[in-house]
Parts: structure tokens; sequence; C-alpha cells
């Protein structure tokens, strides 16, 4: 499968121990996807938001997949950025499992 991801944001207050785990993340749900697409381009953006809680900052997560087999999309806001990106893939994993039937 040919996949490619690009990131765009603000990721200036993500530790590099968190940005590793989000790039497992996303390596990991291209490969469980690998299946259902040949194809996919996966773009995600990052935003940091004004809010703090208890020290973790908010951030709001938007991420595109465009494929061979449709078209994707979902966002979402949390604090810390792993946790944001992890809550959007999983709205993404429901919406692919739901188009495949």
């Amino acid at each position: 499968m040919l996949s490619k991801i690009k990131c765009t944001g603000d990721f200036s207050r993500v530790l590099d121990e968190e940005k590793d785990l989000i790039n497992e993340k996303l390596q990991k749900f291209t490969e469980k996807h690998s299946i259902d697409f040949s194809e996919m381009h996966l773009s995600l953006d990052c935003h940091i938001d004004k809010e703090t809680s208890r020290g973790r900052t908010g951030y709001t997560v938007r991420i595109n997949i465009d494929s061979d087999n449709g078209r994707f999309h979902a966002d979402g806001k949390d604090f810390g950025a792993e946790k944001t990106i992890s809550g959007v893939l999983k709205k993404l994993d429901t919406q692919i499992q739901k188009h495949r039937g």
C-alpha cells in the first residue's frame, strides 16, 4: 500500500517522547487499514487552544484521509496532543469500519 502522512500545525509544545508515540500511532493506523486501501493520503492538522487543564495544553486536531476507497474526515478537541490524535483516529476507524460494511 502506498501511504503518505502530512502533518501541519503547531507542535512546538509537544515533547519528543509524545511525538514518537504520535508517529507510532499513525504508522499503526496506516498498517491496520492497508487491507482496505491500496493508496492512502493522511493529512493531520494540529492547533494549540488557549485553554489548559492541570498543565496540559488543549489541542484541536483535524485528520483527512483521501484514498482510492473514499474520503474520510474527523476532528476533535482535548488536552494533550497524543490523547487528542488518538481520539480522532478512533473516530476515523469507526467511519472506515462502517464504510467497509
